[in-house]
């Protein structure tokens, strides 16, 4: 059930993949918790009003933070500290990766560019914008030497290193026709539209 799930919100069939998921148990698996996490977060993204893109972020972030705090695997931590990041809880997402993620990412012996990338997000939310892209661009470098072609994830972290690059993104920020926690939220893909 969950491959054909995660197959589906891959294809973009969020309501059917959600109605798959609701029939998977409720379990300490990080994958499942991981799929229900990502349902609630596309389904964020595809909706429009701002209320209801921040509750369901904000339910991405409860299934991530359960089994983080059950397996403590960094991947649903920095999951749950995006996802309370864009659900409006910035300072709970700012030390959710300052005391539990980046400890544990730094920890971590076996690199690959999803540390990389997790990195730069870490970096990101903490508002270390620079730092951020040099993580970025360690994953896109070391993500193209493992794969031929580019997949979706690869293309979301050239994306992310571009806006982080951009100068017109952080020229808003300095002009204060942005705040920080706006140009992040940018950058994370799924800035909150205004009521």
């Amino acid at each position: 059930i969950r491959i054909m799930a995660l197959a589906l919100a891959r294809s973009g069939s969020l309501k059917r993949a959600q109605e798959l998921a609701a029939r998977l148990p409720n379990s300490d698996d990080s994958e499942i918790a991981g799929l229900k996490s990502r349902l609630f977060k596309d389904m964020a993204i595809a909706t429009s009003a701002s209320a209801e893109k921040r509750a369901l972020f904000a339910k991405a972030a409860h299934e991530s933070e359960y089994i983080f705090a059950r397996k403590g695997v960094w991947y649903n931590g920095i999951n749950a500290a995006t996802c309370r990041f864009m659900a409006g809880d910035r300072d709970k997402a700012r030390r959710l990766v300052r005391k539990e993620v980046l400890p544990r990412c730094l920890a971590e012996k076996n690199k690959d560019f999803w540390l990389d990338a997790t990195l730069g997000e870490c970096r990101l939310i903490l508002g270390h914008y620079k730092a951020a892209a040099g993580f970025y661009e360690n994953a896109v470098a070391a993500a193209k030497t493992k794969y031929d072609t580019a997949p979706d994830e690869l293309e979301k972290l050239v994306t992310k290193k571009k806006q982080l690059d951009d100068k017109k993104v952080l020229d808003a920020y300095h002009a204060g026709d942005k705040t920080a926690d706006e140009i992040v939220a940018f950058i994370l893909g799924n800035l909150p539209e205004e009521e």
